[in-house]
C-alpha cells in the first residue's frame, strides 16, 4: 500500500471582545504517538483529543455509538520548533478565507422559532446576562493531506444594559482534493437538542466543507452545555495502489459552554 504519512494538527483559535489571539497549534506526530506543541508554550487545561487512523470507519462509528470497535489513540506532549507550524497555519488561513463558514439558525430560551443569523450578530433588546465573557475558540484537528475537522465555541455577551448572550457550537470537516475521491460523515452530539446534528458529503477530487446545520443559542441566564464532535474521513485512493485502496482518519473534539 502507498505510504502515507499521517500528520495531524490540533489549531486552538481564542477571540476575546474583538482581538483573535495566535491559534495554538498542535502538530500529531503518528509514528511516533506524539503531540508536538511549539516551544515556548503549554497545552490549555481541560482539553484531551483522541485520534485513530487506518481503520473501519463502520467499526469506528459502532464505537462512537458506544459499541465495540477501534479504540481511539491518546497521546504524549513533546515541543517542536516554532517553524514546523508555520506551513500548517497558512494552508488553515488559504482554506477558511475560500470556504467561510454558514450563517447560523438562532434559537431563543423558552422558544422553538428560529430565524437565520451569523454567530455574533447582536439581538435587540433582552436582560443582560451577568458575568460572562466573549470567547471563540476552534480547535482544528489538521492531516497530512491538507484536510481538517474543526470544532469551534462561541459565546457572545451583548451586555450593555439589555443584551442576551449567544450560544454557538459546532463541528465541521474541510476536505482537500487530492488523487483520491472522499466521504466524510460528521457527527455533532449535545445535551442540548438543537446542536445534535449530523451530515455525510462526497468530494470527487475537489476541495469542500462539510459542515451539518449550525444553531445558536439565545438566552438571558446562566446557560450550560457540551457538544462533541466525531468525525469520520474515507479516502478513496486512485490507482497506483495497493488495496484496499483507502486512508481513513478519524477525530473527536468536545467543547463545553460557558
Amino acid at each position: 500500500m502507498r505510504k502515507l504519512v499521517l500528520s495531524l494538527l490540533v489549531v486552538v483559535c481564542l477571540a476575546v471582545s474583538a482581538h483573535a489571539a495566535e491559534p495554538f497549534v498542535v502538530l500529531v506526530d503518528e509514528e511516533r504517538d506524539l503531540l508536538l506543541i511549539p516551544e515556548g508554550t503549554a497545552v490549555p487545561m481541560g482539553i484531551e483529543f483522541s485520534f485513530t487512523s487506518d481503520a473501519d470507519p463502520e467499526m469506528l462509528a459502532l464505537k462512537a455509538a458506544g459499541g465495540e470497535g477501534a479504540a481511539p489513540r491518546h497521546w504524549v506532549y513533546a515541543y517542536a520548533a516554532p517553524e514546523r507550524f508555520v506551513e500548517a497555519r497558512r494552508r488553515i488561513a488559504e482554506a477558511e478565507a475560500k470556504s467561510p463558514q454558514p450563517s447560523a439558525e438562532m434559537v431563543l430560551a423558552g422558544e422553538r422559532s428560529a430565524v437565520g443569523m451569523r454567530p455574533g450578530v447582536a439581538r435587540p433588546g433582552g436582560r443582560v446576562a451577568a458575568n460572562i465573557d466573549n470567547f471563540d475558540q476552534t480547535y482544528y484537528y489538521y492531516f497530512w493531506d491538507g484536510s481538517y475537522h474543526a470544532v469551534r465555541k462561541i459565546i457572545y455577551n451583548q451586555g450593555g444594559g439589555g443584551g442576551w448572550v449567544q450560544y454557538t457550537a459546532y463541528g465541521w470537516v474541510f476536505s482537500a482534493a487530492g488523487d483520491w475521491d472522499t466521504k466524510v460523515v460528521v457527527n455533532n452530539s449535545s445535551n442540548f437538542s438543537y446542536w445534535n446534528q449530523s451530515k455525510t458529503c462526497y468530494f470527487y477530487n475537489a476541495d469542500g466543507n462539510c459542515t451539518p446545520a449550525v444553531w445558536t443559542h439565545v438566552n438571558p441566564n446562566y446557560f450550560s452545555a457540551s457538544m462533541t464532535s466525531y468525525a469520520v474521513l474515507t479516502r478513496y485512493l486512485y490507482p497506483p495502489c495497493d488495496l484496499p485502496c483507502k486512508s481513513n482518519s478519524t477525530s473527536t473534539a468536545t467543547v463545553s459552554v460557558p
